[in-house]
């Protein structure tokens, strides 16, 4: 009579092969996770991307359109009114909402505002354009348009900053800390003067250096009247072509206000 024999499975090897298995999930669902989060990053650059296009797009129609309206009536008046009026209609019927009286204005003016293409902000939306035109102030428009792209604003938070003026804020902060710099260089120089100038040596002279140059400081400064001091803007760094162009459209609309101001008041008289 032969006796029957029931093989014993080593534990061990049970345990192994149950640890393995898990070992492979756990390395499946981390792969999941993995292709999924790739997924993800994938489909919102290509969202982004696409977002970031099609507002650059829609800036430079509207950019286009006031560039034609401008050019095509001039001086006529009465003309722009018919013909924002003839498009608006037109292009309404045509292609629906977006292309209203008023939005056709606002493209007008937001070529006469920025008549080279190459100074429009790609980070900035036609929304955000549309409050930063209506800054009217240009030192203050450029001032949020770059910060509204540095900081990625939104619309609403633009809005904001300008209705809580936040550049005029900024500016009063560096005109007062403008003075008290300016009162300490004085000290400076009156010291330099009473203990190591020579009887022979010429007034010693004080340049303050400011990141914007400030009317305020030198009207009211109690220093205005020194000969030896002046206040000098420099930049931190060096400035694209663009920003010394938008530099230098401010000074140039600075310009002529003032000369139109001074003819206004020849005609007066």
């Amino acid at each position: 009579m032969s006796e029957e024999i029931t093989p014993i499975h080593d534990s061990g090897d049970e345990l192994s092969s149950a640890s393995s298995a898990l070992h492979s999930f756990e390395d499946l669902c981390a792969t999941d996770e993995r292709v999924l989060a790739a997924a993800r990053m994938a489909i919102d650059s290509s969202r982004r991307t696409i977002a970031n296009a099609v507002n650059t797009s829609m800036v430079k129609t509207y950019w286009v359109i006031g560039k034609e309206l401008v050019e095509a009536v001039g001086e006529r008046a009465a003309y722009g009114r018919h013909l924002i009026a003839f498009l608006a209609e037109h292009l309404t019927a045509e292609y629906g909402r977006g292309f209203s009286e008023r939005t056709l204005r606002d493209a007008r003016r937001f070529y006469r505002t920025y008549p080279k293409w190459h100074a429009v902000r790609a980070e900035l939306g036609w929304a955000q354009y549309r409050r930063i035109m209506r800054v009217k102030d240009c030192e203050a428009r450029e001032f949020y348009a770059s910060e509204c792209a540095v900081s990625n604003w939104s619309e609403r938070e633009l809005k904001r900053q300008i209705d809580t003026n936040l550049y005029d804020r900024l500016i009063h902060t560096q005109r007062a800390r403008a003075l008290g710099d300016l009162a300490q260089l004085d000290f400076y120089l009156n010291f330099f003067d009473d203990k190591f100038r020579l009887p022979n040596d010429g007034p010693s002279i004080g340049i303050l250096l400011c990141s914007q140059t400030s009317d305020a400081v030198a009207r009211y400064s109690s220093l205005a009247k020194k000969d030896n001091l002046y206040a000098a803007q420099y930049y931190t760094y060096l400035p694209t072509e663009e920003e010394l162009e938008v530099v230098l459209r401010c000074k140039r609309e600075e310009h002529e206000r003032s000369l139109a101001h001074e003819l206004t008041e020849g005609e007066g008289e």
